[in-house]
């Protein structure tokens, strides 16, 4: 092999890397996007007693957060499409009522 064709070879190799890494750049934009925007309807509420959502979160933060933050009655009721207690810690040697994290896509 010349030397020049190894050369033509890293210049287009060179080329092709430069364009990969701004498609990289541009994809991760994307992501970053896309997860926050998933992000968005979501509530995160702290310092609930654990178990105060009962055995139904969704109905618990339904009815308590218009309560919670003194809203007027809404001619369209809040929906939580889904609600899951977000541990931090391990449940075991934590005291009882503890207060908990309980994380709401509305």
């Amino acid at each position: 092999m010349r030397i020049s064709t190894i050369e033509d070879d890293h210049g287009t190799l060179k080329d092709v890397v430069d364009k990969l890494e701004k498609r990289n750049r541009v994809l991760e934009d994307k992501v970053l996007d896309l997860e926050a925007r998933s992000r968005l309807n979501n509530v995160r509420l702290v310092n609930l007693p654990e178990g105060a959502e009962g055995a139904d979160p969704c109905s618990f933060i339904e009815s308590w957060l218009p309560d919670a933050l003194d809203m007027a009655p809404m001619r369209v009721p809040i929906v939580v499409e889904k609600a899951a207690p977000h541990r931090t810690e391990e449940r075991h040697g934590r005291a009882p009522k503890t207060p908990d994290n309980e994380v709401s896509e509305l």
